[in-house]
């Protein structure tokens, strides 16, 4: 019996023979699948056609061979080119066992063959084989476009992570993504934190089943099976299953598939998929499931660490906040309350309390104490009575801190130290109490608790640590700040002086305002200041009242009280020096009797030491003492926050000088310049890095604070040196404390140490600049005295080295466009050197100047012929007689091979990269180089090397210059060597034009010379007869001026140019005009009654270029012609017009006469030949043509612009003079 291997599966049959279809049917009868029939190719066509449409399509097609309307072959042939039709299954029919067609059949794409008259068995057992293949292929196929929809929902989730505001949202999205793959009617994730089993993300359930999670896991055997045998499990039937716990939200769902989410072998969750129908999920769904929970396990663990870290941030950014209010609030309710809502909002604790010490009786005062979220009284720890103590009191007396994570813990604790927790409600399950302590003192105590175990994290727990600590700066300050308010009008002053100390910002002024105040303020009869450095040396020395400024010498002794109270951090009151043996004789001398010395100290940063001096000796009272150290510490502050509005004045000048400079001379300039500024230094030098970036040169040093005479001598003897960059592998920051020992790794240059020593150079930073891809270079700050780095100074540094490199970036890049401007001003001077050798010696003149070469050679190419110019162009060569040697590029050298390539070949080590052979690079000491086949337009004009005697490490800014001087260069190349080949077309065709014009002008002043001596003959024979007849003198006056003016004519007749140079005069085209217009004027006869007018739009400054006598000959043969032809209109006008053609830079002349037209048959032939002349008429036909070689000898034309009853417009074109 034929079994479908589908239920759906469908058959086919396209038989036109109505008893082969009874037979088949009857052969097929017991075949479970879903029979169609077609009688011919076109109607099956579309009965397959409407089942793909209707997503029901045919699994098998039985075909006959011989249709109707085509053959079986035929149809097979289209089935297979269908995309929609081409996975069907075909098993052909035929009468007849014939080789070729079943052979023709398989070619085509038939699954199988079969004669009609095969047994019924045999035809369903085919059937049935073909009908399994197509349900298998079709599995493999879903299960392909599965993974691809899987692959595609696993990017989707992982990439959207950042877009989702917290966790739960999403969980929740990553249930919508799985709806798109697995159908459930609910879904929930739950996620497992010790043993504490949440529903996180549900989606689906009704409303009265939102909100629940499971709490503990002893109930739900299902959900316990998945973890603990971390495999998928499925409850086909939940009424039936024992495993499964039902509760009242449950009750709807019959059927359950849970699977373990797991990441890096760790179960941290289950993902729960819920169907109201029994039985529905099977092992396909399992696995499918199982597929997609495999990477919402790695996008699951991926949100929380992404949620972490924005956790993270934010507890940061908030503590910053708080530390804010802590320092601006001086009220410590408000300072407290702040505190509570920064551990309640970013660390989630929900129990918090801060209790501090009082006096009489000693006990603990809780300030403020929080349970739940809520306000709660705490009556005050009698720390005289441990039973009342309790975590506080435990804490406070014990100065020991507590810390548990589970309720297991705290019970631990509790037994350990004996004590009851004091605070009612949920027990904790997490907790941590601080003690409070500030310079030695105790303060109090701070807890918070939460009710979740395990509750923070490490760096949560840092940041309630540094709250804690700024909490007990704050309370001591705030504290000392009312016992002294309260306790002394002393105190009072003290603070009205640390005021106006503190609205100063120059550091100097801060340090004046102290003294002065002490003086003039607290009644201090003698005051100074003593600003020291890490070591304790005393830097500089502001003071009050002193006959003398005091000396440091004298001022700071090794072991004296200074150095004690700066090493210390302890102040040091001294009622009566008198009784001290080791105190300062200076200060006896001076007459002192009583004095203070407290330790200037912000941010746990020493700064120095105040000394406040009585001349009798005095007691000390507490709020005295309190009333001085809160003096000297906001003085400390004032000055700190001076120097670093100092920095932030200095760095910003420093920027700001960044910003206006534009070369990367004057960045380095500004960087030195600042540097001594922002870093308070003696002297500061930058070097560059070398080409290559692995080494700092003493070229184009920027330097401050040295001698001039120093450093020029400095720099006569290692301008050549260099320093290796390789001393900072480690780190961009570099310190040499003590310069005299010699740091070998910060000051590897010998002659620099040795200039250090001659400076007196104590001690010396490096900063190293940088960006991302490119080292720029280094610079020292150098100091006289000796000096400790500080993390101050290395923020600095980084902040000024960051908007150096950043401007020498910017520099360099204008740097770069301004060669780019001079390299394209060069390549257009190029193109008019006129003569290709002088191209390419301009081009590798350019390219020494431009892209800062030592040796370029320029090589020529003729692609026509497939080879190059000798010898080449060549600047920088040492020995250029060796290039000389030969007379051949060989077809084996370099230039070949570089012609051969597309793009720059760069050679950073010739010594390494040995394709261009030793004997060049070697000879001329080449160490880089960069050989570039210079195209353009397609055509390869040549070769250029560009060499450089210096390691070059060729940056992509170095590149991106070759390329584009390269460029300019194969442009500047093609277009003289196109410009030499036009100049060659154009001399050869001005050759034939002057043949024709000296074969027209010999014809024309042939017949003119004929003419005139025909007149001195004809008028000699005449003045014979009258002087024989002694005819009047008048008579023989008149002859002899006829032959006068005969033989002015004949030597008016033009010279003929001898060569180009002839044409070269600069003629106002105007001024020609007027000239020949006033010359017809004044003739006489024919000329008489005419008028000749002229208009000119043009300027008088556009001139044309050519030999003036011809354009001349040839605006009066036109003006001539004009003259006849108006010689019989009743109006006798001729204008001459000028105008600029605006687009071809050319000037147009029209010449207009009111004459009666020009004949059509002579006007197709005028100019460009001679018109024959008839018998008695004047001229000799060929001044037209003669004008018409004149003005293509000028690069212009003539032609006949109109003409008829009215007049005739000639109009001539000649280019405008371009340079002038």
């Amino acid at each position: 019996m034929c079994r479908p291997a589908d239920s759906t599966q469908k058959i086919l049959i396209i038989e036109d023979q109505p008893d082969d279809l009874e037979t088949l049917q009857l052969r097929l009868q017991n075949c479970a699948a879903h029979f169609s029939y077609a009688p011919d190719g076109q109607t099956a066509l579309d009965l397959l056609h409407e089942a793909s449409r209707q997503q029901n399509p045919f699994s098998l097609v039985i075909l006959d061979y011989r249709l109707p309307d085509r053959d079986g072959l035929e149809l097979l042939r289209e089935l297979r080119a269908d995309p929609e039709l081409n996975r069907l299954k075909v098993l052909l029919l035929t009468c007849a066992d014939e080789l070729a067609v079943r052979v023709d059949a398989l070619q085509f794409g038939a699954d199988d063959f079969l004669m009609k008259t095969c047994s019924a068995a045999e035809l369903t057992a085919r059937v049935q084989h073909l009908l399994e293949r197509e349900i298998s292929e079709r599995r493999l196929l879903t299960s392909t476009q599965k993974a691809q929809a899987l692959q595609e929902i696993s990017k989707r989730i992982t990439e959207d992570i950042a877009s989702r505001a917290d966790l739960s949202e999403y969980l929740h999205y990553v249930l919508e993504r799985l709806a798109q793959f697995v159908e459930y009617d609910s879904c929930s994730i739950m996620l497992d934190t010790a043993n504490h089993l949440e529903i996180v993300a549900q989606r689906g359930f009704r409303s009265n089943q939102q909100n629940f999670s499971y709490t503990q896991l002893e109930h739900l055997q299902h959900v316990q099976q998945v973890i603990r045998d971390r495999r998928p499990v499925i409850i086909s039937d939940t009424d039936q299953d024992p495993r499964w716990f039902r509760l009242p939200q449950d009750e709807y769902i019959r059927c359950w598939l849970g699977v373990p989410l797991i990441y890096k072998d760790q179960t941290i969750g289950v993902l729960n998929l819920d169907k109201i129908e029994a039985n529905y999920y099977n092992q396909n769904h399992l696995a499918d499931v199982t597929a997609f929970a495999s990477h919402a396990a790695i996008a699951i663990h991926n949100a929380q660490i992404f949620q972490e870290i924005q956790r993270r941030e934010k507890v940061s950014r908030e503590l910053v906040a708080v530390s804010g209010i802590l320092a601006e609030k001086r009220d410590l309710d408000t300072q407290l309350k702040a505190v509570w809502e920064f551990v309640s909002a970013q660390l989630h604790a929900n129990m918090f309390f801060v209790a501090l010490a009082k006096d009489l009786p000693l006990r603990l005062k809780f300030e403020i104490a929080y349970d739940q979220g809520h306000p709660v009284h705490l009556t005050d720890v009698l720390l005289s009575d441990p039973t009342t103590w309790g975590w506080a009191g435990y804490v406070f007396h014990h100065q020991k801190s507590l810390e548990w994570s589970s309720q297991a813990q705290k019970e631990n604790i509790l037994k350990e130290i004996g004590v009851r927790s004091r605070v009612r409600g949920l027990p904790s399950q997490s907790g941590i109490v601080r003690p409070i302590e500030a310079s030695g003192q105790r303060i109090g105590v701070i807890s918070m608790q939460s009710d979740r175990a395990e509750a923070w994290s490490d760096q949560e727990r840092n940041a309630f640590d540094t709250l804690v600590a700024q909490v007990a700066v704050n309370i001591q300050n705030t504290r000392l700040l009312e016992e002294v308010l309260h306790g002394s009008e002393y105190l009072k002053n003290a603070y009205m002086a640390s005021e106006r100390i503190t609205s100063q910002l120059n550091p100097k002024e801060v340090l004046r305002q102290i003294v002065e105040n002490t003086h003039k303020r607290l009644g201090v009869w003698w005051a100074c200041v003593l600003i020291m450095d890490a070591d304790g040396t005393t830097q500089y020395i502001e003071s009050a009242n002193f006959f003398d400024m005091p000396n440091p010498t004298d001022w700071t002794r090794p072991g004296g009280y200074s150095r004690r109270v700066f090493d210390s951090g302890k102040a040091v009151f001294i009622e009566d020096i008198a009784v001290l043996e080791d105190m300062n004789p200076r200060l006896s001398a001076d007459g002192v009797r009583a004095a203070a010395c407290l330790p200037l100290i912000s941010n746990e940063r020493k700064l120095g030491v105040l000394w406040v001096h009585y001349p009798e000796t005095r007691k000390f009272s507490e709020g005295e003492q309190n009333a001085w150290r809160l003096y000297a510490n906001q003085a400390a502050i004032a000055y700190e926050n001076a120097l670093k509005m100092l920095d932030l004045e200095n760095i910003r000048a420093a920027s700001e000088g960044f910003s206006q400079a534009e070369t990367v001379e004057e960045v380095v300039q500004c960087l030195v310049d600042s540097s001594r500024k922002v870093f308070d230094c003696d002297s500061a030098i930058f070097l560059h890095t070398s080409k290559d970036q692995n080494r700092l040169t003493f070229d184009k040093a920027a330097v401050s604070g040295i001698p001039a005479e120093e450093w020029g001598q400095f720099l006569q003897h290692t301008r050549a040196a260099t320093m290796p960059t390789d001393m900072f592998t480690a780190r961009d920051f570099l310190e040499a404390p003590r310069v005299q020992e010699r740091h070998a790794d910060h000051i590897p240059s010998p002659e620099l140490y040795q200039m250090f020593q001659r400076l007196g150079i104590r001690a010396s930073e490096t900063i190293l600049l940088k960006l991302p891809d490119e080292r720029q270079g280094a610079i020292f700050i150098n100091y006289h005295r000796p000096y400790s780095p500080t993390r101050s100074n290395q923020q600095k540094a980084v902040t000024l080295a960051n908007q150096a490199s950043m401007a020498l970036k910017r520099a360099s890049l204008l740097e770069h466009l301004q060669r780019v401007k001079a390299a394209s001003q060069v390549a257009t001077q190029w193109t008019v050197r006129g003569d290709l050798q002088s191209t390419l010696n301009a081009i590798v003149q350019g390219t020494i100047n431009t892209l800062e070469a030592d040796v370029v050679t320029l090589y020529a190419y003729n692609q026509e012929r497939d080879r190059f110019d000798y010898p080449p162009a060549m600047q920088g060569v040492e020995k250029p007689e060796k290039v000389l040697e030969l007379n051949y590029v060989d077809r084996s050298s370099m230039p070949f091979k570089v012609i051969a390539m597309d793009s720059p070949y760069v050679v950073t080590d010739t010594t390494i990269q040995s394709v261009f052979g030793a004997g060049f690079t070697e000879r001329e000491g080449v160490k880089s180089l960069v050989a570039v086949p210079l195209i353009a337009a397609g055509e390869k004009v040549g070769v250029m090397f560009i060499n450089y005697r210096e390691h070059h490490s060729f940056t992509k800014q170095d590149l991106s210059n070759i390329n584009l001087f390269s460029n300019l260069a194969a442009i500047a190349i093609s277009f003289v060597k196109q410009s030499e080949k036009i100049r060659g077309q154009q001399q050869e065709a001005a050759g034939r034009l002057f043949l024709d014009y000296m074969g027209v002008m010999s014809s024309t002043y042939f017949h003119s010379i004929k003419g005139h001596i025909a007149t001195i003959s004809n008028t000699l024979g005449s003045l014979e007869k009258d002087l024989n007849n002694n005819a009047p003198r008048e008579a023989v006056n008149e002859r002899l001026g006829k032959i006068k003016d005969a033989l002015s004519e004949i030597r008016a007749i033009p010279n003929y140019p001898t060569s180009n140079e002839d044409f070269y005069e600069s003629i106002p085209i105007n001024s020609l005009i007027n000239e020949r217009l006033t010359q017809f004027r004044r003739k006489k006869g024919k000329y008489e009654d005419k008028v000749f007018d002229a208009d000119f739009y043009t300027a008088e400054t556009v001139k044309v270029r050519g030999y003036a006598e011809h354009l001349r000959r040839a605006l009066d043969i036109l003006i001539n012609n004009s003259v006849d032809a108006v010689e019989n209109s009743p109006k006798k006008h001729i204008t001459i017009e000028t105008r600029q053609d605006p687009l071809n830079d050319r000037v147009e002349i029209r010449v207009r006469d009111t004459g009666g037209g020009i004949p059509d048959e002579i006007r197709a032939k005028l100019i460009r030949q001679p018109i024959p002349k008839k018998l008695g008429e004047r001229g000799s036909g060929i001044g037209l043509y003669l004008a018409g070689i004149i003005f293509s000898m000028h690069q212009g034309s003539v032609e006949v612009e109109s003409s008829g009853p009215t007049g005739t417009s000639m109009l001539i074109r000649i280019p405008i003079e371009k340079f002038a």
